[in-house]
């Protein structure tokens, strides 16, 4: 299966004024970021290492030390880290940890936490999907709802965005609906065998009762639409 290939800008995640101590972590998240990113031209390449490097300077102990004003931001740091290190427990606490702190509304950092969780979810389901040796209707139909609850963060996340939030970041989650309807769509291609019908009628299910409210193509052309800058160049890069 074709999947989609996760990407991080940091300019989502950066922010611009920290003491030295902290700007030294977000120089080794840039790291990892640059790192991870390469590996979509090249196989050779793992962030995992530089993430968790991160991990270990950002405990829980260290951010409750940090100037309030950054503790969202750590903590979103924290929950990128840990995702793309699969550790989804970790990843899915960060998340709930900065929210607790009530980051402002719209902000950069309120809305990727918001969508941390979405994404874990569909890494969890992608996981799970092509550890299956068998790729058909009914092993679809068991994760499906993993799915639809990683798009429905995704929406929750979506509806957060007002007039404060940054450009970057209203496209940064636009891509991430792109991808996660183009990944869904492909694993409803692998699970339907060369059956039309099947496909029909997994993409009603998604549509109707997996919150997408259109067929996937449709959703992921329509989340497209919504991409400007270097993520569309990513998307039409991953589109050949």
């Amino acid at each position: 299966m074709k999947r989609i290939t996760i990407l991080l800008l940091i300019v989502l995640v950066l922010s611009s004024c920290q003491p030295i101590e902290y700007g030294t972590v977000q120089r080794e998240f840039e790291r990892a970021v640059q790192v991870d990113n390469s590996r979509v031209v090249s196989p050779f390449t793992d962030g995992a290492a530089d993430f968790s490097a991160v991990i270990e300077k950002l405990t829980p102990e260290h951010i409750e030390k940090l100037d309030p004003r950054l503790q969202p931001n750590a903590w979103m740091l924290r929950g990128i880290s840990a995702w793309r290190s699969g550790k989804w427990k970790m990843a899915t606490d960060a998340s709930r940890n900065g929210l607790d702190l009530n980051p402002p509304a719209g902000s950069r950092d309120a809305v990727l936490l918001t969508m941390l969780p979405g994404m874990v979810f569909e890494s969890q389901t992608l996981e799970k999907w092509a550890a299956v040796p068998v790729k058909n209707e009914d092993e679809y139909n068991k994760l499906r709802d993993d799915m639809s609850s990683a798009w429905e963060k995704l929406v929750t996340a979506e509806n957060t965005i007002n007039a404060v939030t940054p450009a970057s970041t209203d496209y940064y989650l636009h891509y991430q609906k792109w991808r996660v309807a183009m990944n869904w769509g492909q694993m409803i291609i692998d699970a339907s065998q060369d059956d039309f019908d099947k496909v029909v009628v997994m993409n009603e299910w998604a549509k109707d009762k997996g919150g997408v409210k259109a067929d996937l193509n449709t959703a992921a052309e329509k989340a497209k639409g919504k991409v400007k800058g270097s993520l569309r160049d990513l998307i039409d890069a991953q589109s050949r």
